[in-house]
């Protein structure tokens, strides 16, 4: 029978998606967790897992369509099953629930240990955001079984990824030659792009912007590291860069001056007394920033692993809008 493929809701203040590029096409055998389709919203982009195995049936919205969560999108069935009677409109919201909210909302990292462990992700509860499984419920769970986890390197709670090396970065795209006699060009703004002009003219209007120049003698942390990068990488499996150390002492820093740690509310300074450090993170098409959340409370190769870890989910389209959310 063939099943109907909605958008799913990505994140807790994220009501619509904007379609990117589709990964398969109409006719495609679609397996269990393959990545089905490019989203792109106003906080992250990410790659949709297909809850379902089966033939893409149809496509039922089309690429650069924005729609809201639940809109039926796509259906999976079987090779040359018919359609009239299990198409709904195209680009219509739907009232019923055809697909697993809980399987709709795996992360790539998390899909393909399921995939590989032959697991049903009902059967384990997320501890995430909003009900959202992550890598370290389905550790949690293989351990209840007794089974071998993968060989990967855990990491915190609040990420999910892998500990391999991040990929080497794509050569970077030439930008074609404008027509011959054209003195102005028009360039589209993609979704990404429109919502940090978006986020920085806000920021412009609530905040007063300060810039300070401090000089910082590091010739220590470069004798720290390069006496103990091999064997940090050879015990934890992560490169050991100069970013974490920035991090711990921005960290250090804020948990010393913890007005520096605020946001203006209407009538009221709200001092926050936790650390969700956001990482910028530049991409080909823009740039994303990643939250480490809770990062006053990890250790120098915890945030390693972090940095590491949320980059490279960053440049794999791997991030969920929560994964961005929530920065101090």
């Amino acid at each position: 029978m063939a099943t109907t493929i909605q958008l799913p809701q990505l994140g807790e203040s994220v009501h619509e998606g904007t379609l990117g590029k589709w990964l398969k096409k109409v006719g495609d055998k679609v397996d269990l967790y393959d990545p089905l389709v490019e989203i792109t919203t106003d906080k992250v982009d990410t790659e949709m897992p297909s809850p379902v195995a089966g033939t893409l049936l149809a496509i039922l919205v089309p690429e650069g369509t924005t729609v809201q969560a639940g809109t039926a999108i796509a259906v999976i069935g079987e090779q040359g099953e018919r359609l009239e009677a299990t198409v709904p409109p195209a680009g219509q919201p739907q009232t019923g629930t055809t697909t697993s909210s809980a399987t709709l909302r795996l992360s790539p990292v998390v899909a393909r240990m399921v995939a590989e462990h032959n697991l049903d992700p009902r059967q384990i509860k997320g501890t995430g955001d909003g009900g959202r499984i992550t890598k370290q419920d389905v550790l949690a769970f293989l351990a209840g079984q007794g089974a071998a986890a993968p060989v990967t390197s855990a990491a915190p709670a609040a990420t999910e990824g892998d500990s391999a090396p991040p990929p080497q970065a794509a050569p970077a795209k030439v930008a074609p030659a404008a027509p011959a006699g054209m003195r102005e060009e028009r360039i589209p703004l993609s979704t990404m792009r429109r919502s940090i002009a978006e986020h920085m003219i806000r920021s412009r209007r609530t905040s007063a912007h300060v810039t300070a120049f401090v000089e910082v003698d590091m010739t220590r942390i470069v004798q720290l590291r390069e006496r103990h990068k091999d064997d940090f990488e050879r015990r934890t499996g992560v490169r050991l860069t100069y970013m974490p150390f920035i991090a711990y002492a921005a960290i250090r820093a804020l948990k010393d001056f913890p007005i520096v740690n605020s946001m203006m509310a209407e009538d009221a300074i709200v001092v926050k007394h936790y650390v969700n450090l956001g990482i910028a993170v530049a991409l080909e098409d823009g740039l994303s920033v990643p939250v480490i959340k809770n990062a006053d409370e990890k250790s120098l190769q915890g945030l390693a692993r972090d940095i590491e870890d949320l980059a490279r989910l960053a440049r794999e389209k791997g991030l969920t809008p929560d994964d961005v959310q929530g920065g101090t």
